[in-house]
This record gives structure tokens, C-alpha cells and sequence, in this order.
């Protein structure tokens, strides 16, 4: 039977009969230069999540990629592994190795007859858009 639990903000622990993964865990205080706090604060994150065998942190913001509960969560925990999607420019595997987090990089996982796909978005397009904005044909100084 699948079991699905939701801790805090995007953080959901998701247990099968023999694989458990712990999305997107984020519990220090004060992300986003001091402005994001958790309401109602988990006294003890570890202690109410336990041990999960693998963690996916989904992207690179961090209400998803916390490096100092990560790094707690991996000493308590050391057998946990932690895996990332294939993105194309793989920014998040950068931050987490500059953090010493060790991480492996996944598009499908097998794990007790259990599959576990990661799919990032692919832009094969620019993301630059051609369509001009109003404010882009102003110049300082000028009334247009």
C-alpha cells in the first residue's frame, strides 16, 4: 500500500512497501534573506519524519533544496541518499556539490519492483521572447 504524508510547505513523505522517498525537505528558518519562516515550526523535524531511503529535491529555490536540514538529515541518517532530476543545466547538482551534499543524478529509479520516474521540463526553444514590451521602447528622460 502507498502512503503519502505531508509535513510542511512542499515537503510530502511517500512510503511503499519497500522504498520511501522524502520530497523537497525544508525546515531551517528564515530562507529567502529572512523573510520565510514555518508556521506552525515542527519542533523536531527529524524525529517526526525518521528515516526515508532516498530524498528528491525537486529545484534549486530554497522551500525545496535546504542544505542545513539536508546536511542534519544526512548525519543522522547517513544510508538516506539523496537524488536530483537530469535537468539540462544541472545548477542544482552545482549548488549541491559547492555544499558537499552528496547527491546522484536520476531519470528512473527500480527499487523493489517499484519505478520511480524524474522528468524535468526540456526547453528545446529559446526562452527569449520576441514580443516587445511597452516599457521596453522608453528611454530615461523621455515621455513616449
Amino acid at each position: 500500500m502507498l502512503k503519502v504524508h505531508y509535513y510542511y510547505s512542499a515537503c510530502v513523505g511517500i512510503r511503499a512497501p519497500k522504498v520511501s522517498v522524502l520530497c523537497d525537505p525544508w525546515f531551517s528558518e528564515g530562507i529567502y534573506d529572512g523573510s520565510w519562516y514555518q508556521y506552525p515550526r515542527l519542533a523536531d523535524p527529524l524525529r517526526t519524519i525518521g528515516k526515508y531511503d532516498y530524498i528528491y529535491v525537486s529545484h534549486i529555490h530554497p522551500d525545496h533544496f535546504d542544505p542545513l536540514f539536508l546536511k542534519t538529515y544526512l548525519a543522522a541518517f547517513p544510508e538516506t541518499k539523496v537524488i536530483i532530476a537530469d535537468f539540462q543545466n544541472n545548477f542544482l547538482s552545482k549548488k549541491m556539490a559547492g555544499n558537499g551534499i552528496r547527491h546522484e543524478i536520476v531519470r528512473d529509479l527500480n527499487v523493489g519492483g517499484v519505478r520511480l520516474g524524474f522528468s524535468p521540463t526540456r526547453r528545446t526553444t529559446s526562452t527569449t521572447s520576441t514580443r516587445r514590451s511597452p516599457w521596453s521602447r522608453r528611454r530615461l528622460g523621455t515621455r513616449s
